[in-house]
């Protein structure tokens, strides 16, 4: 399996956080979007969207890697706020 990179998100009383996830650049990145109070919530990515709907703990999609500096903004649904997953970290542990 090809290496990725985790985006999590949350939501919970209408918001989805955290603002922003700093992730590698290059490596692919698996979104994954959770609800903490049962409700529904969504983000669109480029055209990607995940949606969790009540009953299901998460949902997870992958996005290519992006370039050193470069950023991917998620547009929410049924929640408040955009999100940002930007390639500023290092790889690596």
């Amino acid at each position: 399996m090809p290496a990725r990179s985790l985006a999590l998100f949350t939501g919970d009383g209408g918001r989805i956080t955290p603002r922003v996830v700093r992730v590698p650049a290059f490596i692919s990145i698996r979104v994954e979007l959770r609800s903490a109070d049962g409700r529904e919530y969504g983000l669109e990515f480029r055209g990607e969207t995940v949606k969790v709907s009540r009953g299901l703990g998460s949902v997870s999609t992958t996005l290519p890697g992006l370039r050193p500096g470069a950023a991917v903004v998620g547009k929410p649904i049924g929640a408040e706020g955009r999100v940002r997953i930007e390639a500023t970290a290092e790889p690596g542990p």
